[in-house]
């Protein structure tokens, strides 16, 4: 806040006061620092990445899924929107465009490394529950939603395959992870300035 409050037309500035609303679950806020952002800068593909978060967590998937796509067209190999593209699709239950999207994510050259957890959901929803749960447990964690996501897809996976010492661990540690997340803490809004 303090270099938006110094240089309060820096998209950089309104960017990072963005992302940080974001964690401290201040959407509508956010967009605001974000939505100034792009009226100065238009092609910053982490800018749009940003902006879906925010209307993805305040409920609005289409106009999530409209700053996600546009966030690709901007940067075709950058991992973050299809990751929350994925995610979005998934929920909607739109499993075609998943794998639509995991394949252009591939052929534009994207570090699929970022979307293990992307072919484990695929999977699980498919039915393919043994592949699901090994691909989950090797799925490398490039953000802290990841980790939260994996240990739940873990848990679900093992649960239904009658594995109920991994479901559980799995489980504990789910919610291990979404009670550190900094809004569920209410962490001081300081700590992100």
């Amino acid at each position: 806040q303090q270099a938006v409050k110094l240089a309060p037309r820096d998209p950089d500035a309104l960017v990072e006061l963005g992302k940080a609303l974001n964690i401290l679950a201040r959407y509508d806020e956010a967009l605001v620092a974000l939505h100034t952002a792009r009226g100065i800068r238009s092609n910053d593909a982490e800018l749009f990445t940003a902006i879906g978060i925010a209307e993805a967590s305040l409920l609005r998937a289409d106009d999530a899924e409209a700053a996600y796509r546009h966030a690709i067209a901007l940067r075709r190999n950058f991992s973050l929107p299809y990751f929350n593209l994925g995610i979005l699709l998934e929920q909607g239950n739109r499993l075609e465009e998943l794998e639509a999207l995991l394949n252009a994510a591939r052929s534009a050259g994207v570090d699929m490394s970022d979307l293990t957890i992307l072919d484990a959901l695929l999977l699980r929803r498919r039915g393919e529950l043994d592949a699901a749960l090994k691909l989950a447990q090797g799925a490398p964690i490039f953000l802290p939603i990841v980790a939260e996501l994996r240990a739940e897809l873990i848990g679900q996976a093992a649960d239904r395959l009658g594995d109920p010492v991994t479901a559980f661990a799995a489980f504990t540690e789910m919610n291990r992870l979404a009670a550190e997340r900094p809004a569920a803490r209410g962490v001081d809004k300081l700590e992100y300035r």
